[in-house]
Formats: C-alpha cells, sequence, structure tokens
C-alpha cells in the first residue's frame, strides 16, 4: 500500500536537485553555505567602490588611453577611454564612477562593477582582482 505525502513534505522535483549552476560545488557535512562562506572587510569594499575609473582599469592590468579629442556633450567631466582587453578594445565614457561602453551601450558603476564587465568575473573574483592588483600586492 502506498503512504499518501504529507502536507508537511513536499514532493522533491529531482530534474532540478540535479542541475547545479556551473562550477557549483557540492557542500559537504552539516555547516551549509554560511560556513564556508567568506566575506570581505566592508571597509575594502568601500575603498574598491570609490577607486577612480582609470586606477581600476590599471589594477587589471589593461592598458588604456584617453581620447584627446573627445568633447562631451552633456556633462563637461567626461572622458572617452579606450581600453585594450585581449584582441578587442572597448570604447568607454567615463563621467565621475559611471561608464558607458558605447559599442556595447552596457554600462554601470565602480570599479566592482567595470572588472565584473570586462574581465567576465563574477562579484568574489572582481574583488580579488581588485584588491590583488597588477603587481600583487594588496592595495585597496
Amino acid at each position: 500500500m502506498i503512504s499518501p505525502l504529507k502536507a508537511s513534505s513536499p514532493a522533491i522535483d529531482k530534474s532540478r536537485v540535479a542541475a547545479s549552476p556551473k562550477g557549483a560545488q557540492p557542500q559537504s557535512g552539516g555547516g551549509g553555505m554560511a560556513s564556508r562562506r567568506k566575506s570581505f572587510d566592508d571597509a575594502d569594499l568601500d575603498r574598491l567602490r570609490e577607486v577612480v575609473i582609470s586606477d581600476a582599469l590599471t589594477r587589471m592590468g589593461l592598458y588604456w588611453k584617453v581620447d584627446p579629442d573627445f568633447l562631451p556633450e552633456k556633462n563637461s567631466s567626461t572622458q572617452r577611454l579606450y581600453v585594450s582587453v585581449g584582441s578587442r578594445v572597448v570604447e568607454l565614457l567615463v563621467t565621475d564612477m559611471k561608464w558607458y561602453d558605447a559599442r556595447a551601450e552596457k554600462g554601470g558603476g565602480g570599479g566592482i562593477d567595470l572588472a565584473m564587465y570586462l574581465l567576465n568575473l563574477d562579484f568574489v573574483h572582481a574583488v580579488k582582482a581588485l584588491i590583488k592588483g597588477v603587481s600583487g600586492e594588496r592595495r585597496p
């Protein structure tokens, strides 16, 4: 005889359990995600959020240059930067902490967001890349 499911124990969809995000590692032990999670120091994150975009590009080890002939239309502090990322060149419009990829028509704010976009990194790896910088020394 088959016993009916209790209302408090939902059925498990095995197709969803087997599908995990790319690169996800199985959890071991009873600690779960909270015990394995390592966070960054809030002061480091605050400093990284305030890093000037050109400094963030340098920390990422990317070659970039300012377009001296660019004339901004809306904000006089806007600059056009050409950034070499691998075999491509990205045209960024930068105003204060905000950036916009003019060719891809995508934008964001801050160095962490820019590292995630240009280097195709997740948040954790973008922060690590900016903290480490080019030389490998810790420079938040």
